[in-house]
Order: structure tokens, then sequence, then C-alpha cells
């Protein structure tokens, strides 16, 4: 670590400041009671900044340690809303996800007052293409602008075939950007709103994630615990029982 090295040159240079001290301490004009006297008050100083170096060595290991893991945290994020996005890219359009439309990437979504028109059919074309673009742009990473897209085609198909689904996502775009407080609110009205949507299990687990990271360790185990157990979903199942060891490998 590059702060021990320099932890090391920078008393040196002190030791050698505090000699020089001593040397002209010893220097003729003083009597011996007045250059020991020097000496204890540089010895004590010396002692006293060696002791303000160590606690800040320590401080400088520890915000070292405490950078390391939200990195580890920040890309553990990342991996996991990539893993969803490939699993639901590999999925057959007739998945729960949105299947994409011919010219999704060119269509724009119509005001709401021109939702309502036209037939059936058209209508679900248009909820799928509101759909995949808000999709699009959570892939893309742009996380402030995919809630708002989702939150408008909520708006316009709250009672939609996708409405749990965007929901979801509304909820992971704030979770991977550590707005855990709007997370939540999203992912327990997801719960609330549709009680049997096929998101469930990854919501759950989700929330769980959440307490882990506030810290709220005895919710977090008892709701991972119940995503693993119980999870309709294999892999909630085992990203619940991996994070279930890591807590207990950190003694939570």
């Amino acid at each position: 670590m590059r702060s021990i090295p320099l932890f090391t040159r920078f008393s040196v240079i002190l030791l050698a400041l505090a000699l020089s001290g001593i040397t002209r301490a010893e220097s003729p004009g003083g009597g011996q009671a007045d250059d020991l006297q020097r000496r204890l008050q540089i010895v004590t100083q010396i002692q006293q900044l060696q002791a303000e170096l160590r606690d800040l060595r320590g401080a400088l290991e520890e915000n070292s340690h405490d950078v390391s893991n939200l990195k580890r945290r920040q890309r553990e994020f990342y991996l996991d809303l990539d893993r969803r996005l490939i699993e639901l890219e590999s999925r057959p359009a007739s998945s729960a996800e949105a299947p994409v439309a011919s010219n999704a990437a060119t269509v724009t979504q119509p005001p709401a007052e021109q939702v309502g028109d036209g037939s059936p059919a058209e209508l679900k074309i248009l909820e799928q293409q509101a759909y995949r673009q808000a999709f699009d742009l959570l892939k893309a990473a742009k996380y402030d602008q995919a809630i708002t897209a989702y939150q408008q085609f909520l708006q316009l198909y709250p009672n939609g075939e996708y409405a749990d689904n965007a929901r979801y996502w509304v909820g992971e775009a704030h979770y991977v950007t550590r707005n855990f407080d709007k997370a939540l609110i999203e992912f327990n009205r997801l719960l609330e709103l549709h009680p049997a949507s096929s998101k469930r299990a990854d919501t759950e687990l989700k929330i769980g994630y959440i307490f882990y990271e506030q810290g709220k360790w005895a919710e977090a185990r008892q709701l991972l615990s119940r995503v693993a157990t119980s999870a309709s979903s294999s892999t909630a199942a085992r990203l619940a029982k991996t994070r279930l060891d890591r807590m207990t490998a950190e003694g939570h």
C-alpha cells in the first residue's frame, strides 16, 4: 500500500528535524537542566506525532477498505442487472417481457389522448412499443430516462400486460443507482398491486438486498431465507442463498 512508505518517509523527516532541534538545544548558552527539558519536550512531540500518524495510517487503510467494498458492491449491482437483461434478451417472444416490434426503434409513443383509438391489435402494438422504448433506455444504462419512460408507460397502461414488469424495472433502476428508499417504494407497490406477478421472487430478492445494504440484518435474513426456500424462480433462490452465505461469513 502506498500510504505505508509515505508514513515511513514522513517519520524519518520528523525524526531528522527533531534531532536537529536536539543539536541546537545542546549548543552553548544553555544550562544542562534546560537542555534536558528541551530534549524531553522534543521526544514527547515526536511520540505525539508518531501516534497521530499511526491513527492517520489506520484511517487511510480503513477508507481504502470501504472504497474497495463500495466498488465491489457497485460492480455486483451492474453485473446482476446485466445478467437479467441478457436473460430477457435471450427469451422467446412469448415470454413475459414485451416482444420486439419490427419498427420499435423508430415509432414515437403517441400522446395519452390518442391511446384508445384504433383496434385492440393496434393498441397492443403501441403498448409493446412504449414498453420496449423504456427497456432500451434501461439497457443503455440511461437510468433516469428509463425511470421517466416507465412511469409514463404506467400512466398510459396502468393495468396493461406489462405493468408489473414496468414497476419492477423502475425499482431496479433506483436500486442500481443506490436510491434504496425509492426502490423499496416501487418494489412494495409491485407486490401490493401484482401479488401473482412472475416478478414476485425477484422483487422479494431485491428487497432483501436493500435490507442488507441498509444494515437491517434480521429483516434481510428473514426475507432472503424465505426466497431461498420458497421462490418459484430457481435463479432468485440461488442468489438468495449466496447472499445468506455472505451474511454468515461476515458475521451478520
